[in-house]
C-alpha cells in the first residue's frame, strides 16, 4: 500500500489534472445547443491536447466501452490504441479481473457508488508489473446528464516500491527493537524524554508513556539521569558517540549497565542502555583466573628452574662418570693391546681377547648412554662435511664382513655405480648404519643381510637418500614394532639375555635421523626377517668439495675400536733417524694411564717426560724445551685448563708448543672448552691409537716439520 503522504501528493496532482482537463473541455465544447459540428472539432483538439499530457487519460461511454485513450495510457499498458478503443473498460485493468471490473463499471455508471481514487496492479504484456493510481469523473451532456466516465491514471510504481521498502525496514527495525533486551530512549539535550521503549525486567523505572515530556531521571536514578544528560549534551555538540557505565543496587547484589548515547537530528539523541552485569562478572572472573594463572606460572617457572638444575646436575654427573669410567678403561684397553702384542700361548690369547671384547662392549655401552644424554639435553651438534655416500655404505659393510663370514651369513651391499659426493654429517650417518647392520648381523642366524642405498628424491641443491638394511633373521612382532625405537626397549626382553644389548641403539638412531631431518621405520614379520629403512636429506656439493670427498673415500678406512699391537718400524726409531726424537711432555695424574701412554709413545720412538699435575708441568716447561704436550684436563691442585693458560702466558713471542688434550671428558662442549683454554687439539679416552697417532704426528709436523710417525696403531 502507498502511505498517506504519497496518496495526498498523488491525489493532489491528479485532482489538479482533472480540473485542468475539465476547464479546457468546457472552453472547447461550450454549453449551447446546435453546435454539434463545432463541438466535435473541439473534442478532437481536446484529444490532441490530452495526447501530450504525461498522465494516462481514458474515456468510456454508458455501456462501459472505451471511446478514447491518450498516448501515455497506451504506453503504461504496453498496448496500441487500436487494441483498446472499442473494448470494454476491463481491457484497461489487469487480466483476470474482467467480471469484477464490469460490475464496478456498471455500478459507477448507474450512480450506485461514488467515484473514488483507487490503486490497482497491472501486468504488462512484457511481464512488468505496474502500480497505477486511477482518478475518475463523470462526463455529462448539455442537460447535466451522465454520458460516460473520464479517468486519468498515474504511474505509482516507484512510490509503491519505496513505500514497501520503508514499511519493510520499519517492520524489521521494530522486530529488532522487540528482540533486543536494551532500553531505548529518545531525549533532548535538556534531558527531557521524547520517546522510549523499556523491556520488562530491564532495571529501569516504568514501562508506560507516563515519562514522556519529563526528565530522564524519572526513568533512571537522579545521579544516572544527570550523567546521561551530560553525555547527551556532549554527543549533540561533538556529533559523536558517547559511552558511560554505571551500577545500581539490586536484590542482594549490584548490577552494571552501559549507556551508549548517539546524536540524532536537531538537539536530540538516542540512548541505548544495556545490562552488562554478566560481562562485568566474566571480566572479574577472567582477572581472577589471570592472577591464578600468573601464580601457577611462577610455580611452573620455579619447577622449570629446578628441572634445569636437575638437568645440569645430571650432565655434571654424566661428565664425571664419563671421566671416571673412561680413565680406567683407557688403561684396561691399552694394557690388553700391549698384552696381545706380546708372545702368548693360545689359551692366554683367548683370555686376553675375551677381556678386550668385554671392555669394548662396556665402552660401547658408555658411548650409547652419553650419546642419548647429549641428544636429550640438546647438546649434540651436527657437522657438515663432504663425503662419498657409496664409499660410506661399502665401508660399513666391510666392517662387518669378517663377523658375518664367521656366522655363515651372506653380507652384501647394493649401491649406485661410481662415487656419490654429498655434504652432511657422515659420522652420524655411519653411526646409524653401523647400528642397523650390527643388529641385522646379530639377530640373523642364517641367510643373508643386504644393505642398499638409492636416491629417493632430488631437487636443486639437495638429494634425499633411502637406505635399507634387510635381513632374514628372527623378525619382530607387530606389537613390539610400535615401541622398538624407544629407549631401553628390546623387541622381546628375552632377547637381551640371548643376544645382549641395552635397547639404546635404535632409540639413538631414531633421534639422530630426526636431527638430520629424515625419517626411520621398520617392516618386519616374526620368523621372516626385517627391513629397516631411513630417508635422510643431504646437500649437493661443489666440484672442489666433490674432490675432497673422493680423496677421503680413497683413504684407508679408519679402524674399529680394536687397536693393533704397537710396534715401532726400524726406519723411524731414533737410533736410525737423522734427527733426535721429538720430546713430549705427558701431563697425567693416573699412574696406569701414565704407564700406558708413555709406553705407547716410547714404542713409537718419542722421548717422553711425565708430570703428575699442573704445577709439575709448569716447572717442567720452564726448564725443558718440549716439542709437544699431552694434557689431561682433570687433575688435583691445578687442572689442565689452568695449566694450559699459564703455559700460554709464559711462552715467548713467536714460540708456540702444541698442546693436545688427552682426557676422559667426552661430553658435548668439552672439545670447545679445551680449545678456548688454549689447547690445539682434543683426543678422548679411552685412547684410540689411530686418533692419537694422527694428532701427535700432524701437530709435530705442523710445528717442527718432523715426518709423520706411523708406528702408533698402524
Amino acid at each position: 500500500m502507498v502511505d498517506g503522504t504519497t496518496i495526498l501528493l498523488l491525489c493532489g496532482s491528479a485532482y489538479v489534472a482533472l480540473l485542468l482537463i475539465r476547464s479546457v473541455y468546457r472552453r472547447l465544447t461550450g454549453a449551447g445547443a446546435g453546435r454539434n459540428g463545432r463541438a466535435a472539432g473541439d473534442r478532437g483538439r481536446l484529444h490532441e491536447w490530452l495526447d501530450e499530457l504525461p498522465v494516462g487519460c481514458f474515456e468510456i461511454d454508458l455501456d462501459g466501452a472505451i471511446t478514447f485513450v491518450n498516448k501515455r495510457s497506451c504506453e503504461l499498458r504496453g498496448l496500441k490504441r487500436s487494441h483498446l478503443v472499442g473494448q470494454h473498460r476491463s481491457a484497461l485493468s489487469a487480466p483476470g479481473s474482467d467480471a469484477k471490473i464490469r460490475e464496478d463499471t456498471r455500478r459507477k455508471l448507474s450512480g450506485e457508488c461514488s467515484l473514488l481514487p483507487y490503486i490497482e496492479k497491472y501486468l504488462r504484456p512484457d511481464g512488468e508489473i505496474l502500480t497505477l493510481e486511477i482518478h475518475e469523473s463523470y462526463l455529462k451532456n448539455d442537460r447535466g446528464g451522465v454520458k460516460g466516465i473520464r479517468g486519468i491514471c498515474l504511474d505509482a510504481t516507484e512510490y509503491s516500491r519505496k513505500d514497501h521498502q520503508a514499511q519493510h525496514a520499519t517492520a524489521e527495525l521494530k522486530a529488532v527493537f522487540q528482540a533486543l533486551p536494551d532500553v531505548f530512549l529518545r531525549i533532548d539535550t535538556a534531558g527531557l524524554v521524547l520517546d522510549y521503549r523499556v523491556p520488562e525486567g530491564a532495571g529501569v523505572n516504568g514501562a508506560t508513556q507516563e515519562h514522556i515530556g519529563k526528565h530522564v531521571s524519572g526513568i533512571l536514578s537522579p545521579e544516572v539521569g544527570r550523567q546521561v544528560q551530560e553525555a547527551a549534551g556532549k554527543a549533540a555538540k561533538e556529533r559523536a558517540l558517547v559511552t558511560l557505565e554505571y551500577e545500581l543496587p539490586w536484590i542482594a547484589s549490584r548490577r552494571y549497565f552501559e549507556a551508549r548515547v548517539t546524536p540524532l537530528e536537531w538537539k536530540e539523541v538516542l540512548v541505548i542502555i544495556r545490562d552488562i552485569t554478566e560481562r562485568k562478572l566474566a571480566l572479574k572472573r577472567l582477572e581472577q583466573n589471570a592472577e591464578e594463572l600468573a601464580r601457577k606460572n611462577e610455580d611452573l617457572e620455579a619447577a622449570l628452574a629446578k628441572a634445569r638444575e636437575a638437568t645440569e646436575t645430571k650432565s655434571r654427573f654424566l661428565a664425571n662418570m664419563s671421566h671416571e669410567i673412561r680413565t680406567p678403561m683407557n688403561g684396561v684397553l691399552g694394557m690388553l693391546d700391549f698384552l696381545l702384542g706380546s708372545e702368548l700361548d693360545e689359551e692366554q690369547r683367548q683370555y686376553a681377547e675375551t677381556a678386550r671384547k668385554s671392555a669394548e662392549s662396556l665402552l660401547g655401552l658408555i658411548n650409547d648412554i652419553l650419546d642419548l644424554s647429549k641428544i636429550e639435553a640438546g647438546k649434540l651438534t651436527l657437522d657438515a662435511v663432504a663425503f662419498d655416500a657409496v664409499a660410506t655404505v661399502n665401508d660399513v659393510v666391510q666392517q662387518f664382513s669378517v663377523e658375518a663370514r664367521a656366522r655363515g651369513l651372506e653380507l652384501a651391499s647394493r649401491t649406485p655405480q661410481g662415487p656419490l659426493a654429498l655434504k652432511g654429517d657422515v659420522r652420524r650417518l655411519r653411526q646409524i648404519l653401523v647400528n642397523l647392520v650390527g643388529n641385522a648381523v646379530k639377530f640373523t642366524e642364517r641367510g643373508q643381510v643386504t644393505v642398499s642405498m638409492r636416491k629417493a628424491s632430488e631437487m636443486e641443491g639437495a638429494i634425499t637418500l633411502q637406505f635399507d638394511v634387510t635381513d632374514t633373521g628372527i623378525g619382530i612382532g607387530v606389537k613390539q614394532q610400535s615401541r622398538l625405537f624407544e629407549s631401553f626397549v628390546q623387541a622381546d626382553d628375552s632377547l637381551s639375555r640371548k643376544y645382549g644389548g641395552t635397547g639404546l641403539g635404535l632409540a639413538i638412531s631414531r633421534q639422530l635421523v630426526e636431527l638430520l631431518g629424515g625419517q626411520i621405520g621398520v617392516e618386519s614379520e616374526l620368523g621372516r626377517g626385517s627391513r629397516f629403512w631411513l630417508r635422510v636429506p643431504f646437500r649437493k656439493v661443489s666440484p672442489a668439495e666433490q674432490l675432497a670427498a673422493l680423496v677421503v673415500a680413497t683413504a684407508p678406512a679408519a679402524p674399529s675400536r680394536r687397536a693393533a699391537a704397537v710396534q715401532a718400524p726400524a726406519e723411524e726409531h731414533p737410533r736410525h733417524g737423522a734427527k733426535p726424537p721429538a720430546r713430549i711432555l705427558l701431563v697425567e695424574d693416573n699412574l696406569l694411564n701414565q704407564k700406558l701412554t708413555k709406553t705407547l709413545l716410547e714404542k713409537a720412538g718419542y722421548q717422553v717426560d711425565v708430570a703428575e699435575n699442573g704445577k709439575q708441568a709448569l716447572a717442567a716447561v720452564q726448564t725443558t724445551s718440549f716439542d709437544l704436550i699431552l694434557m689431561d684436563c682433570q687433575m688435583p691442585e691445578m687442572d689442565g685448563y689452568e695449566t694450559t693458560q699459564a703455559i700460554r702466558r709464559q711462552e715467548r713471542s713467536g714460540h708456540h708448543v702444541p698442546i693436545i688434550a688427552l682426557t676422559a671428558h667426552a661430553m658435548a662442549g668439552d672439545r670447545e672448552k679445551c680449545l678456548e683454554a688454549g689447547m690445539d687439539d682434543y683426543v678422548s679416552k679411552p685412547t684410540n691409537t689411530t686418533d692419537l697417532r694422527r694428532a701427535v704426528s700432524q701437530w709435530l709436523e705442523r710445528a717442527h716439520g718432523r715426518p709423520v710417525h706411523t708406528a702408533l696403531g698402524s
